[in-house]
């Protein structure tokens, strides 16, 4: 069997290997196929075999979309013996060694059981679960109780020679979770779990290994408490980069793609790079350590794309509703302190605070450590700030036709180069009597209104997935305001803000010029023509736009004049 190494090799068709769609496992969950099938895989064998060999029983909280589930996977091809899958990686000689012995792995994805909402099959549910484990051993499993299924499974293994065997449950928490807004039912999903995870800590001695992994850990509920023999690691700086991949891990592993990305972008490596920390990197469960969610940057390296891929596959249900029912302003909780205890000790689900699910939800993370056990809260990156924006957007207008409405109107604009089109679309944004709320807060709290209206913008033009939209675009001489790409064009909006006593003539001269000086249309040109640059001016109270300017500068021109002076 063959094992394809591609992360760093510079004389690859990297074209031909992006059209091919392997090379970056999105979404690729299954460590063996990982392993055979090309993709790179960035290798965390060192703390898998850490963990092995210093303990017995762990759990592991981290959000969703995190690599959860490819951690359980490559557990399960390390206690299973799978030698074949580890060649140049840091386990290989520790599965080679003289004294190694496999073990029978019984793996419990939790994710994939369904049920309705009257919880009428949430035994079967768990059963299904059991059984497609007991496949891989070509054992059938008759019993019908979750509980009776799982004793059935644990003993038909050990008991034949007393061979201790390994537990590995994903996602632990999948099913209660989907009942957050629903706590009779929530609570009797816990009642039956109870019974089921109990059976872990009742046949201990059957097991030698158990890792649990979930988005949260409730600990005071009856759920949890059955399983209380386990080692939380969620917090621990040893295992804080076990999900995830650290700037090292990116630049040598990605290298090849970062080049060969960043040439097609027409950008240097470095601002290539910087303009992927600022979207994807900034997770930290440590309040030290800074990790990239792993699946929004492997799509970024596919797409070759700075968008929010977060958002739509990683939010959980459950917490969307969460934050736009209870009208969860995340903005109250950035600088917010949240003690270690609260995190490891959680109240039930149903009344938790708000800090802790958008902690587990991923919308927060865990900034800087300001005492021994306490952390300061704030938005990890770009990416998940752009979410807010989205939830925001939701809060305010609501899923109506409307919003939806104006999003196609947003493309059809930038389409057809409809500027006029495209000012009126904003001013319905901005005036929205739904705006009214939020942009009150925006005053108490003093936030710069230019910004405020600039991510407003920037939200609509999100929820478009047709369009390439980015805000705050760094370059080498400032940074641009809004930029969108679509159709083969270039957009570019730099918006002024005129306050009572302003002359807009003036601020939208100023805008102009801060667009040709800075010259933030010429990056944009390796990749458009024609860039359409706009000047924007809108009035604070009238929470309107009063002035604009739209200048094509064309690609041919202006560089043309470029060489010129540079002669």
């Amino acid at each position: 069997m063959k094992i394809q190494s591609v992360g760093t090799n510079p004389s690859l068709d990297f074209g031909e290997l992006l059209k091919s769609g392997k090379i970056f496992p999105c979404g690729i969950q299954n460590f063996r196929e990982m392993r055979t099938d090309g993709y790179i895989y960035v290798d965390k064998t060192k703390q898998l075999v850490q963990l092995i060999n210093t303990g017995k029983s762990y759990f592991l909280s981290r959000p969703r979309r995190f690599g959860k589930s490819l951690t359980i996977s490559t557990l399960e091809a390390l206690l299973s013996g799978r030698k074949e899958y580890f060649s140049g990686l840091y386990a290989e000689p520790w599965l080679n060694r003289k004294d190694y012995r496999p073990t029978s792995v019984i793996l419990l994805d939790m994710s994939m059981s369904t049920v309705n909402n009257d919880l009428s099959d949430i035994d079967n549910a768990i059963v299904r679960s059991v059984k497609e484990s007991a496949k891989d051993f070509d054992i059938e499993i008759s019993e019908q109780n979750p509980v009776d299924a799982f004793l059935e499974l644990i003993d038909t293994l050990y008991y034949p020679k007393r061979i201790p065997i390994a537990l590995l449950i994903d996602e632990y928490d999948s099913l209660p979770l989907r009942y957050i807004d629903k706590p009779e039912i929530a609570h009797n999903v816990r009642l039956v779990l109870q019974d089921f995870y109990r059976q872990i800590k009742a046949n201990d001695k059957k097991f030698n290994f158990i890792f649990v992994t979930g988005i949260s850990r409730f600990s005071m509920t009856s759920m949890f408490s059955a399983l209380n023999s386990l080692t939380d690691i969620s917090l621990d700086s040893d295992y804080a980069t076990i999900c995830g991949y650290t700037q090292n891990e990116l630049e040598e592993n990605f290298a090849t793609a970062i080049k060969y990305n960043s040439l097609i972008k027409g950008v240097s490596i470095s601002d290539y790079i910087h303009q992927m920390k600022s979207y994807y990197d900034g997770f930290s469960f440590d309040g030290d350590t800074r990790v990239y969610n792993p699946y929004s940057l492997l799509m970024c390296l596919k797409k070759n794309k700075f968008v929010n891929y977060w958002f739509g596959t990683a939010t959980p249900t459950y917490l969307e509703n969460y934050i736009v029912t209870k009208k969860i302003k995340i903005e109250d909780y950035v600088g917010y302190p949240i003690h270690e205890n609260q995190i490891i000790n959680a109240s039930e689900i149903e009344i938790t605070s708000p800090a802790l699910l958008l902690y587990q939800g991923g919308y927060l993370t865990l900034e800087k450590r300001i005492r021994e056990y306490t952390y300061i809260l704030n938005y990890p990156n770009e990416e998940v700030y752009q979410s807010v924006g989205e939830l925001l957007a939701r809060s305010i207008y609501g899923e109506t036709r409307d919003t939806k409405d104006m999003q196609t109107d947003i493309y059809s604009a930038l389409i057809k180069k409809d500027m006029q089109g495209l000012m009126g679309i904003i001013n319905c944004i901005i005036e929205s009597p739904g705006y009214d709320t939020f942009y009150e807060l925006s005053k108490v709290k003093n936030v710069k209104h230019e910004s405020f209206f600039r991510d407003m913008i920037a939200i609509f033009m999100f929820g478009t997935n047709e369009i390439d939209v980015s805000r705050e675009v760094f370059g080498s001489r400032g940074r641009s305001d809004i930029v969108a790409k679509v159709g083969g064009r270039t957009y570019l909006l730099e918006l002024k803000v005129s306050y009572p006593g302003d002359n807009p003539v003036k601020l939208l001269e100023e805008a102009r010029v801060q667009i040709n000086t800075r010259k933030y249309f010429i990056q944009h040109f390796f990749t458009s023509n024609i860039v359409t640059t706009s000047a924007v001016v809108i009035d604070d109270e009238q929470r309107k736009i009063v002035k604009y300017d739209v200048v094509d500068m064309k690609k041919e021109t202006i560089l043309a004049c470029e060489n010129n002076e540079a002669q």
